[in-house]
Parts: structure tokens; C-alpha cells; sequence
């Protein structure tokens, strides 16, 4: 049977060893014929006279060694004799194989001393080919294609091959496919033309896709911020929803893609708003209507002398962070009244207030230093 070799040159695989030059694993193939036993059997006892001649030709060898002191009559006679007895055998030995194998065997064969190499059939039709068979396979060459296997990622396979199908050549090229290998084309189908079949490389992997998911806004109404504005008390954060895909490439290109599961990677963080509402106290029968308030440390001095916005300085004026409180700004202190941001001073930063008393005022006995609520009034 011919095989395949691999032809480093040209990555190609070529038949070797068949005699017909077939495609690749196509070796000429015998043809089974029966013999006549009468046939048979006159080659058999053809084959047995060369041996039992060959035999009398040793014993005629011996003899003659024998009788050496015999006349040379005798001798002559002797070897007539032997000779006429070989020629005869020769003759009838060779003429009943020769009609008994229908002329098919070899003078090779038939020789002194066949009786060391008596063939079998199968040898003796191993030395010739039926006349018939030989001229149809001359007449009707078996047809050949050639078929390359082109990978996307590795050597080209190529091959003269008869008639069979994708998936024969396959395993008699040894060609090893695996998940990674997409054949374009059916085991099944049949090779009649010169054809390229693509072997395209396949790969897996793993994609995300991701959304935002809004945050809510909550407001709270207050009274510690300007009447109509809003603070931002913290920043809302987006969430993100996730989406994980099983991608499948084909020659690096992607060419599918499957939902693998849906979920939240991270939540929303609702942001939080101040607004300012402002409102209204009411004070021995007084209603004072307010912007906002603030809660500061309170200190005083005494009275005398000009403001920094230009008042007097007396008991109807604090002194103020300009920063905070804008100067002329009308205050609502509980338990001291209305007062006029109107001065201000080195120590006083951020939310404290100096309150001015005159000296007579009793409250300077015991003020000292206090929180109070300040109302920025509207």
C-alpha cells in the first residue's frame, strides 16, 4: 500500500511507493483469479520433474566418480543416458507449467533447484498483473485532485488525493483538529476538483459593557442658610450596572456574542440639597421674620466712640465677620433685641459677635462670654 510523505519544501504531501502513481493512498490493487485445478495441478508436477531431475543429474555426478576403471564405452553410454533423461524431464517439466500457470511464470522460476523456492499463489500472482487489469488501468487513470487545507494560523496542508471524502483525507493526513480549528467545509463531502478547504481559527473570550445608574436628590428644608438657596450637604455618586458577555472570534474578528449574566456592580449614593426656607419668631408680641439664623459665640464692649460702617457706637450695633454677616445687616438677638451689623474688630473671625453695652448696662456684670442664636432678618 503507498503512503504519505511530508515534503519539507513545499509542505506538501506526495505519494511515494506506488508503482501507478496514484493518489495519495491509493496502491494499484490485485485482482483475485482462479485457477483451474487441473492447472494447478500440472504445475505442481511440473515444479516436482524439475526437482526429481535435478536429483538425477546428482546421481549421475556420483556415479560417474564411481567408475572410474570402466570403459569408456560405458561411460559414454552412461552419460547418453543421463543426459537423454534430463533433456526429457527439462521439456516435459517446463511444458506442463508453462500450460498450467498459462504462461504467467518466469524462466526465473523454473530453473534447477526450484524445488528450494516453490512458490505460492499469491507470490506467483505478485509477479505479474492480468493482462485485462493492466490495460483498463492504463486506458481508465484513476482521477487525481489536489487539496490544500489552508489555516488561518499555521502551515498550509496540500495533497494529491483520489476521490474520498473531506473527513478520509483528514485522517489519512493526520491532520489533528481541535475546538480551535472551524473546517469550512462538510467531513462528509466529497472531493471531485482541485479544491482549497479554509480551516479558520476560533477563540473565546470575556467581555463587560457597563451603564450608569442616576442617583436621587434629597432635600431638606432649613432655616441655617439664606431663604431661597440651596447647599449641597453631599454629592451624589452614579451606580453602575453590568453586563458580562461570552465572545466568540473567528481569525481574531468577533463574530458572536452571548449574554453571560446581568448585575449591579456598584449602587447609587443619593445626594443630599439644603434649602433655605426661612420663617419667623415671635417675641412680647413681636414677630420678627427671618432669612436664617445662626448659632455664634457672643462677646460685648462698651459703647463709645464710631463704628467702622460710621454709626455710633452704642447699643443698637455689633460687631460683626463682615464674611459672615454683611455690614448693615439687621440682626434679631434673643435677649438683647434688634441690632445693626456695624463694627468690627481684630478678634472677631467667623461666628462671633461683640455686642456693644454701655457701662450702665447690668448684662456686663455677668455676660462674660455666651452662645447665642442670631437671626438675620429678611
Amino acid at each position: 500500500m503507498s503512503y504519505l510523505k511530508k515534503n519539507t519544501e513545499n509542505r506538501s504531501y506526495a505519494p511515494e511507493g506506488s508503482a501507478r502513481g496514484v493518489g495519495a493512498g491509493n496502491a494499484p490493487q490485485k485482482k483475485n483469479k482462479k485457477k483451474n485445478p487441473v492447472a494447478k495441478a500440472l504445475s505442481f508436477v511440473g515444479i516436482v520433474i524439475l526437482c526429481v531431475i535435478e536429483e538425477i543429474g546428482l546421481f549421475f555426478a556420483k556415479l560417474f566418480k564411481k567408475i572410474k576403471d570402466t570403459s569408456l564405452s560405458l561411460k559414454v553410454t552412461v552419460a547418453a543416458v543421463a543426459f537423454t533423461c534430463i533433456c526429457t524431464g527439462l521439456v516435459v517439466g517446463l511444458t506442463m507449467m508453462v500450460y498450467g500457470e498459462d504462461g504467467e511464470v518466469t524462466l526465473s522460476d523454473c530453473v534447477i533447484g526450484a524445488k528450494k523456492h516453490i512458490v505460492t499463489e499469491d507470490q506467483l500472482e505478485s509477479y505479474t498483473m492480468d493482462p485485462e487489469e493492466s490495460a483498463s488501468s492504463r486506458d481508465l487513470p484513476e482521477s487525481r485532485y489536489t487539496v490544500t487545507f489552508d489555516f488561518y494560523s499555521k502551515d498550509d496542508v496540500s495533497c494529491v488525493s483520489a476521490e474520498r471524502t473531506v473527513g478520509e483525507l483528514i485522517e489519512l493526513l493526520g491532520i489533528s483538529l481541535d475546538k480551535y480549528d472551524l473546517l469550512r467545509a462538510e467531513e462528509d463531502d466529497s472531493i471531485t476538483s482541485d479544491t482549497v478547504i479554509s480551516v479558520d481559527e476560533l477563540s473565546y473570550g470575556t467581555d463587560y459593557s457597563h451603564t450608569e445608574i442616576a442617583y436621587e436628590t434629597e432635600y431638606y428644608d432649613v432655616q441655617t442658610i439664606p431663604k431661597g438657596t440651596e447647599k449641597i450637604s453631599r454629592r451624589g455618586v452614579y451606580g453602575k450596572s453590568t453586563v458580562e458577555y461570552s465572545v466568540t472570534y473567528v481569525n481574531g474578528k468577533e463574530t458572536e456574542r452571548t449574554v453571560v449574566r446581568e448585575y449591579t456592580s456598584s449602587y447609587p449614593i443619593s445626594a443630599v440639597v439644603y434649602r433655605g426656607v426661612g420663617g419667623s419668631v415671635r417675641v412680647g408680641g413681636q414677630t420678627y421674620y427671618f432669612s436664617h439664623y445662626l448659632d455664634c459665640d457672643s462677646t460685648f464692649y462698651y459703647s463709645g466712640g464710631t463704628t467702622a460702617s460710621g454709626l455710633p457706637a452704642d447699643e443698637n450695633v455689633v460687631a460683626v465677620d463682615p464674611r459672615v454677616i454683611p455690614l448693615g445687616t439687621k440682626l434679631y438677638i434673643p435677649g438683647i433685641g434688634v441690632r445693626i451689623a456695624a463694627d468690627t474688630g481684630g478678634a472677631i473671625k467667623g461666628n462671633i459677635i461683640d455686642i456693644c453695652f454701655d457701662r450702665s448696662n447690668p448684662l456686663t456684670a455677668t455676660y462674660g462670654r455666651r452662645g447665642v442664636r442670631v437671626y438675620i432678618l429678611e
